[in-house]
């Protein structure tokens, strides 16, 4: 599939989530991410590899996440059910 290709499905799929599920699936995606970055430097540090690149990363990762967080939390109180509109 082209790049192209999946933005119009993401773009479709945005249309269709409510405010409280896009909410909810940016935060497991950063999720992934920051498991992912963890993992990757476990790694780094197993082959005696430099780290601190892919630590700072690793906090830009976390505090994005918490930022998520929070909005999700913002849209559980607001009731976020609604569709989107675009």
């Amino acid at each position: 599939m082209s790049r192209g290709e999946l933005e119009r499905e993401d773009a479709q799929l945005l249309k269709r989530e409510s405010h409280i599920e896009q909410a909810r699936r940016h935060v497991a995606e950063s999720e992934q991410r920051v498991s992912d970055q963890a993992a990757l430097i476990e790694r780094l540090r197993g082959k005696g590899q430099e780290t601190v690149q892919a630590e700072k990363l690793l906090a830009v990762f976390e505090a994005t996440l918490a930022a998520m967080w929070e909005h999700l939390e913002s849209e559980e109180k607001e009731g976020g059910n609604a569709a989107r509109e675009t």
